[in-house]
């Protein structure tokens, strides 16, 4: 779409902002709010596919259930009167990909639990509200500046599995989409989540953020057998650098192969970094 373009007679174009594999994203001006939003628009030749049409939608009626500091708002979903294809008006987020952040090698510890913290009580509160990410990555994961500390901001919904209140224990849903490197080995080898799933992907993104790399790295069948079979490196012995053993038992917690030996809740992941003798929580927040 070209920059000027109005459309339902309230969304200009600014500019486009990125082209997946299911959507494009533009910089909009809503012309009713006056404000900058981010609109996610199903692209041309995946319009017919039902399953990526199903798969915006389902993003969209998740984010909907949302609403906390960490998780890009939804403000509007339709179809478009232009070209009938479905769109996702949301939070625009200015700021750096954590994906970006780490290409420059592995973070500084407080930094990082920064980080997890935020995306722990992001994950949490989705939980709360019945939903499962599936898909948690530092491609997904925006750091944004909040009034002088840093902000995460939890993106991309397309791969969340929706679960009623009614439902007891957490059901468990057939899928392998998703990144590998991120991926718990219910999801990867077998094609089951559960809240659970989402634990382990937070493992992943820890291991990262400290290490400088995923706990396993190599070609996609190489990653999904590891997640399966081979017990990650405690990060204090991955990391070239020293590190604080004592992060060894959140982040392998996190990575346990039975999902019933993870952390309960991502709420559980936030109280482990509270007790961490060398950092505050408060600290773990900015």
């Amino acid at each position: 779409m070209r920059a000027g373009t109005v459309l339902l007679g309230r969304y200009r174009v600014v500019r486009e902002l990125g082209c997946g594999g299911m959507g494009e994203v533009y910089l909009i001006e809503n012309l009713r709010r006056g404000r900058l939003e981010a609109l996610k628009v199903l692209r041309t030749d995946a319009a017919s596919t039902g399953m990526h049409a199903d798969r915006m939608q389902r993003e969209a009626s998740a984010m909907n259930r949302l609403e906390h500091e960490n998780i890009a708002r939804v403000y509007d979903s339709g179809i478009l009167h232009e070209d009938s294809r479905f769109y996702i008006a949301m939070e625009y987020v200015e700021g750096t990909l954590l994906e970006q952040s780490l290409a420059g090698g592995r973070l500084a510890v407080p930094r990082a639990l920064s980080i997890l913290a935020q995306l722990a009580a992001a994950t949490d509160h989705a939980h709360q509200r019945g939903v499962v990410h599936r898909d948690l990555t530092p491609r997904n994961t925006m750091l944004t500046d909040h009034g002088g500390r840093e902000l995460v901001k939890v993106l991309d919904f397309g791969l969340a599995k929706l679960m009623s209140p009614d439902d007891g224990p957490a059901p468990i849903e057939s899928g392998r989409f998703g990144t590998p490197a991120y991926m718990a080995p219910e999801r990867a080898v077998r094609g089951r989540s559960d809240p659970r799933s989402d634990i382990y992907s937070l493992g992943c993104i820890a291991f990262h953020m400290l290490v400088g790399r995923p706990p396993f790295v190599g070609q996609m069948l190489q990653i999904m057998d590891a997640h399966e079979r081979h017990r990650p490196e405690p990060p204090s012995i991955a990391c070239e650098d020293p590190l604080p053993e004592v992060l060894d038992d959140i982040v392998l917690r996190c990575l346990e192969k039975d999902p019933a030996r993870r952390f309960p809740t991502a709420a559980a992941i936030q109280d482990a970094i509270a007790r961490l003798p060398f950092v505050r929580f408060e600290e773990a927040r900015r």
